[in-house]
This record gives structure tokens, sequence and C-alpha cells, in this order.
């Protein structure tokens, strides 16, 4: 599917709902958390790119991470994402934009986060490398991200590494989700098996 035909299906009322739904009923993966809460410390500054309807955003401001900006392509989903925050009572902000030109100062940012579906979302390996360059742009240097990549549909080892090399970052650590945690059945039903990728920013 080209990127903008993601951008329409993520606009789309009921791919909205199924977001929405997931952002106020799961919350963090169990593995997400785990990894969060080991990677990035509650007083850092994290952009959430492809933030959807706030799922990750939201549960780390559940836990005490104030500082995190989500970002998504899709205006509904940004939209959804305010409506549930302010009935939460949060004050996580949301911007609409694109992953692949950030517009954030270079260095805004101690971590960057991209969840769930992760890359699989943006289709043309040149999209992948603009991605990957606009958020080591806006990561400072020192600092991390968590990138989650499929284990099907030709996401190899060697492939990603060797984009995410070329793009400025350097690999700590790749973790199968199964590695981390158990998780329900609401998770695996909803969200295929992805990779995690813990990245520094050198």
């Amino acid at each position: 599917m080209p990127d903008l035909d993601r951008k329409r299906h993520y606009s789309q009322p009921e791919t909205v709902e199924f977001y929405t739904t997931a952002a106020a009923e799961v919350g963090l993966w169990r593995s997400e958390e785990a990894l969060l809460c080991r990677v990035f410390a509650p007083g850092e500054i994290l952009l959430n790119v492809g933030c959807g309807a706030g799922r990750v955003s939201l549960a780390l401001w559940e836990l005490g991470y104030p500082q995190v900006v989500g970002v998504d392509f899709a205006r509904p989903m940004v939209e959804a994402a305010r409506l549930l925050a302010s009935k939460l009572e949060y004050a996580a902000p949301f911007r609409v934009g694109d992953v692949t030109c950030l517009t954030f100062d270079a260095g805004s940012f101690d971590g960057a986060i991209w969840s769930a579906a992760g890359m699989a979302d943006v289709v043309e390996p040149a999209s992948q490398v603009m991605a990957m360059n606009a958020l080591r742009r806006v990561v400072r240097n020192g600092g991390r991200a968590i990138v989650t990549t499929p284990t099907t549909g030709g996401w190899s080892d060697d492939g990603v590494r060797a984009l995410f090399r070329s793009t400025g970052w350097s690999i700590a650590d790749m973790i199968a989700r199964p590695a981390l945690a158990d998780e329900p059945e609401e998770v695996t039903r909803r969200y295929p098996d992805v990779n995690f990728w813990v990245l520094a920013a050198d």
C-alpha cells in the first residue's frame, strides 16, 4: 500500500475507532512498558512518532513521563488523541506531522519512540531513509530511540541494520517481543509480533 493510501487508511473513521479503543483499553503492551522504562527516564523529553490515538503517549504520561510529544500524519488520529487526553485530564501534547520531515529543532528530544506497526507504515525505501534521518536530527547526541519492525513481510534483520547505520544510528540492542514479556490475547490478536530495536544517537 503506497504511503498516500496509508494516510487515507489511517484517516478512516473505523481505523480511528480501532486505535482509539486500543489507546483507551489496551495501553502499553507489557513488552513495551518493560523496555521503555528500562531505556528512558521519566524526566526526559520524548517524541512518539506515529502516535495514532495516543496509546503509547498517554500510557507513558500515566506512568510518570510528563514530557512526551505525540506526532501523527493523520489529522483524525491526532484529534482522537487530543480528545482522549482531554477526557483523561492529561496534558500530553499531540501534533499533526510527517516523520519524514519533522519540523522540530535539531536535538529537541532526549529520545524517540516509533511503536506498534513502526516502520511498516513507511513503504518506500527512500521514505524510510528520510524518516530515520529526521529522527536522528531531532534526537540529541547521546539520546536513544526505540523503533519496532515487523518480523515478516521482507523486513530482514540485515536490511534493517543497514538502514539504521546508514542514517547515523548505532544499534544498542534488538529484542523480539516474546523475549520481553508474554502478552495477553487482546494484544497478540490486535498486533502481530515485532522486533524492538534500541538505537543510540552517537
